[in-house]
């Protein structure tokens, strides 16, 4: 009969859960820099809007509930009233969707400033699948936010756009390396508790 030291089995689950507790968290806040990158929203410092903060909080509470750990307070502790809100939250804020098209709208921003430009504007319609970038210089900024609110005035619902500069994009990347995978993860993980 092979028996197992309680000492290494506690150090390995230990390890797992300290593991396990740096992946969703990592995951987390790829998932919010995303957001907030590209709608503008200043979510990690609690700001934006109230239903992405209150889509964030539901979905920490179905990763905490999978895992068996306390709920964000302010969500509902049924599972079943807390998936049903974040499905209907996930839906209304179109957030698979969101989320795959602005992944692959910054792994499409250029990783050197090849062009000069110090901002883009980047146009992702989710209904179409189509992404349009727009460079702009310094000196074209002005005509950077005029560009930039012919498109919020349209008001389309499936197109988003948002004006990023060439830096914060770039700081995404050095921050998140494994973005990518982060933010797959992330819908993966959300479809899941959805499902």
């Amino acid at each position: 009969m092979n028996r197992v030291d309680p000492r290494i089995q506690q150090k390995d689950t230990s390890s797992f859960t300290t593991k396990t507790i740096f992946f969703v968290q990592r995951m987390m806040d790829t998932a919010v820099e995303t957001v907030s990158l590209f709608s503008g929203q200043a979510l990690k410092s609690s700001g934006g809007e109230a239903e992405w903060r209150r889509f964030f909080a539901l979905m920490s509470s179905a990763i905490a509930l999978r895992e068996k750990q306390p709920l964000v307070p302010g969500t509902p502790t049924e599972k079943a009233k807390l998936i049903e809100e974040l499905r209907r939250l996930t839906r209304k804020l179109n957030v698979q969707k969101a989320l795959r098209g602005w992944t692959y709208a910054l792994k499409r921003l250029p990783a050197k400033n090849v062009t000069n430009a110090v901002a883009f504007l980047v146009v992702l319609d989710l209904k179409a699948w189509t992404l349009n970038t727009t460079g702009f210089k310094k000196e074209e900024l002005g005509k950077a936010s005029e560009s930039y609110l012919a498109v919020e005035k349209a008001a389309n619902p499936d197109v988003h756009a948002v004006l990023v500069s060439l830096e914060s994009a770039h700081a995404m990347r050095s921050a998140y390396p494994n973005y990518y995978l982060d933010a797959t993860t992330f819908i993966n993980a959300l479809e899941f508790a959805i499902r």
